[in-house]
């Protein structure tokens, strides 16, 4: 926290790249991190995770009292979002998009989120709500869950 020094606009996330607590953070120990985060800062991190991360953590922890109270930043490269794992949160709080998988040149103007003046090869994050919810929101310093699972894009720019 020394080295970072969050300030209250800005989101905090912890990155959880994989199930192998022996390569990568273990489970617990984000936890244990989470738990930290919050008593320095008075806020919860979200958590930055692919299906698998956040399969496991839904079936090893279920509704845990401290990941629970976390947001998800569920990296998720499909063009739908159609099996989402129940347990620990009910939903996304932004969707990471693969355009790179997704969108090619031949079928650019199909994609489903482009941002005009950059290739089709990027990532794009999308909130799960309206613009004003995020703008509301932000950073996200108390937990209110979600609507429910949207399965693909809104139109809610």
């Amino acid at each position: 926290m020394d080295t970072v020094k969050p300030t209250p606009d800005d989101l905090i996330a912890l990155d959880l790249e994989s199930t192998d607590g022996a390569k990568h953070m273990s489970f617990d120990d984000a936890r244990a991190f989470i738990k930290r985060l919050k008593e320095k800062t008075g806020r919860y991190p979200f958590i930055y995770g692919n299906n698998e991360v956040t399969k496991a953590i839904s079936e090893q922890y279920g509704a845990d009292q401290v990941f629970a109270k976390t947001r998800l930043w569920y990296a998720r490269f499909r063009r739908t979002v159609t099996d989402f794992p129940q347990g620990t949160w009910k939903t996304y709080t932004i969707w990471q998009f693969s355009s790179e998988q997704n969108c090619g040149p031949a079928n650019r103007s199909a994609c489903l989120y482009t941002v005009p003046g950059t290739e089709y090869d990027m990532d794009v994050d999308v909130f799960n709500g309206t613009i004003d919810e995020l703008r509301s929101k932000w950073p996200f310093d108390s937990v209110t869950v979600p609507r429910a699972v949207a399965t693909g894009p809104s139109q809610r720019r």
